[in-house]
C-alpha cells in the first residue's frame, strides 16, 4: 500500500529540529556575550563610580571636621548625580530619615528603591556603605536606566530568538514537505511498478539536483528491466506460438487413435493442458501489449455478477462452499463485458480452489470497485505480492489444478480498463478488489 509520510516524521524534519536546537544554543551564547558587553559594561562603570566616590569621601572625612564634611555632602547632593546618606551631627543628610538596612560595605553593593517625589515613582539605586572617620556613609548611583536597558535587552533577545526559531522551524517544515513531495513520486513509481505498470517513469531535469539524478537512474533501471522482461516474455511467447501448431497436430493424431487405444486419454488430457497454457500466455501478452481491443460499453454489474455466480455455483457446492452476492450491485460499468466476466470468473474460481471446504465466498461492490472475498486460510503478506505474477503458484496451490495465470490475467484486464488490483487480508481469508481510478467511482 502507499507510503504516506508526514513532514514531522521525516529525516529532514529531524535534521531541522537538530539545527533549530543548535541555533537556539548559539543564540543563547550570543545573547550572553552581548549582555556581558553591554549591560555588564554599564554595571562595571557603576561599580567604578561608587568606588571612586567612596575613596573621595574617605579622604574628605580625614581632612574635614564633621560640620564641614556635612556641608560638602550637601553640596555634592546638589551638584552630583550620586546619592549620599549620612547621619551627621545635625541630623540625617540625604533622602532617608535613617540609613537603609542590609546595605553592604563596598565593594559589595545592593539595590535600594528611592521614592522620587516629583515623578511619584520608585527609582532603583545601586548602593554601598563606605566607612569614614565620621561614620558610615551610603553612596548610591541610579540604575534606573540600566534596569530599562536590561529589560529592553531581555525583550529584544526573546523576540529575536523566538522569531529566529519560528522562522527556522517554518522553513524546515516547508523544506521537509518539498522533499517529501519529491520522495512521494518515487513511492508512487514503486507502487505502479509493483502493480505491473512497467511503463511508469519519473520526470527529471537534465541539469537538476540529486533527486533528478536518482530519477534518471531509476528510469534507466526500469528501462533495462522492461527490456529484459520483454525479451524473456517474447521468447516464451514465441515458443508458445511456434509449438502451438505442431502440438495441435499431435493432439489431432492422438484423438484419431483414441478409439483404438483408450490409454491415450491421459496423454491427450495433458496435451490439452499444455495447449491451454500456451493460449492463456498468448492472450495475456496480447492484452498487456494492447493488441487485444477493449470494447467500451455499458455493463450491468448486477447481471454480470449473477452470471458468474450461476456458472460457479455447482463448483462451490462441490466444495461445500457458499457463494453469494452481498449488497446491491446495480451500478452500471463501462468496459468490455467479456473481459470483465473473465476477471470475475477467475477471482471466484481462485477463491473456490483455495478457500477450503465450508468457506463463504462473497461478491460485493462499492464506490471503489468490485470485491471478491473469502474466509479461508488466506495468504501471507509476502506471497500476496507474487500472486499476480505469471505462472506463479504457491506451495499450497501445487496440489490444485491450474496454470498460474488466472490472477495475472485479472491484473491485465484491470489495467486495460484503467484500474488497479488490491490484494489484502480479509481477517480471515483473502480479499481482492478491482479498484477504480480516482474521480471515476462508477467506472472500472
Amino acid at each position: 500500500m502507499g507510503v504516506s509520510a508526514t513532514p514531522r516524521r521525516s529525516s529532514v524534519w529531524r535534521l531541522t529540529l537538530g539545527l533549530s536546537a543548535l541555533t537556539a544554543a548559539m543564540l543563547v551564547v550570543t545573547m550572553l556575550l552581548l549582555y556581558q558587553l553591554l549591560v555588564g559594561a554599564q554595571q562595571r562603570e557603576i561599580d567604578r563610580r561608587l568606588n571612586d566616590e567612596a575613596q573621595e569621601l574617605a579622604e574628605l572625612a580625614e581632612q574635614l571636621s564633621p560640620q564641614r564634611f556635612a556641608d560638602q555632602l550637601v553640596i555634592k547632593l546638589k551638584e552630583s548625580a550620586v546619592l549620599f546618606a549620612w547621619q551627621g551631627p545635625d541630623g540625617m543628610i540625604g533622602p532617608f530619615s535613617l540609613l537603609p538596612p542590609n546595605v553592604p560595605k563596598l565593594p559589595n553593593t545592593a539595590a535600594v528603591p528611592v521614592l522620587d517625589p516629583r515623578q511619584k515613582q520608585l527609582l532603583l539605586f545601586t548602593s554601598g556603605l563606605v566607612d569614614t572617620r565620621h561614620g558610615p556613609v551610603m553612596v548610591a548611583v541610579s540604575t534606573q536606566q540600566l534596569s530599562r536597558l536590561n529589560q529592553q535587552f531581555v525583550q529584544t533577545a526573546a523576540v529575536a530568538s523566538g522569531a529566529t526559531l519560528l522562522l527556522t522551524l517554518a522553513l524546515g517544515y516547508l523544506f521537509a514537505r518539498r522533499q517529501l513531495r519529491r520522495l512521494r513520486q518515487f513511492n508512487q513509481l514503486a507502487e505502479r511498478v509493483e502493480q505491473g505498470q512497467l511503463d511508469a517513469r519519473l520526470p527529471f531535469r537534465t541539469d537538476g539536483d540529486e533527486f533528478d539524478q536518482l530519477a534518471r537512474h531509476f528510469n534507466r533501471v526500469l528501462d533495462n528491466m522492461t527490456a529484459s522482461l520483454d525479451t524473456v516474455q517474447g521468447i516464451s511467447d514465441n515458443i508458445a506460438h511456434d509449438l502451438r501448431t505442431p502440438l495441435t497436430r499431435l493432439r489431432l493424431g492422438l484423438e484419431q487413435r483414441l478409439d483404438a487405444d483408450p490409454s491415450l486419454g491421459q496423454e491427450l488430457e495433458q496435451l490439452d493442458t499444455i495447449l491451454a497454457t500456451f493460449e492463456a500466455m498468448l492472450a495475456l501478452t496480447r492484452l498487456e501489449k494492447g493488441q487485444r481491443q477493449v470494447e467500451r460499453q455499458p455493463v450491468d454489474l448486477a447481471a454480470l455478477a449473477e452470471d458468474v455466480v450461476e456458472m460457479m455455483q455447482p463448483s462451490a457446492e462441490l466444495h461445500d462452499q457458499t457463494l453469494q452476492i452481498e449488497g446491491a450491485m446495480n451500478r452500471a460499468l463501462e468496459g468490455d463485458r467479456n473481459l470483465l466476466f473473465q476477471a470475475l470468473f477467475n477471482l471466484v474460481d481462485n477463491a473456490i480452489k483455495y478457500a477450503g471446504p465450508g468457506a463463504t465466498i462473497t461478491l460485493s461492490a462499492d464506490g471503489n470497485g468490485i470485491t471478491v472475498a473469502d474466509n479461508g486460510p488466506g495468504v501471507s503478506p509476502a506471497e500476496r505480492e507474487k500472486l499476480t505474477q505469471r505462472l506463479y503458484r504457491g506451495d499450497t496451490s501445487r496440489q490444485q489444478p491450474g496454470l498460474g495465470l488466472g490472477l495475472a490475467m485479472v491484473r491485465a484486464i484491470c489495467h486495460a480498463h484503467g484500474g488497479t488490483i488490491r490484494i489484502e487480508s480479509n481477517h480471515p481469508g483473502l480479499r481482492i478488489t478491482l479498484g477504480l481510478p480516482s474521480g471515476e467511482p462508477a467506472r472500472l
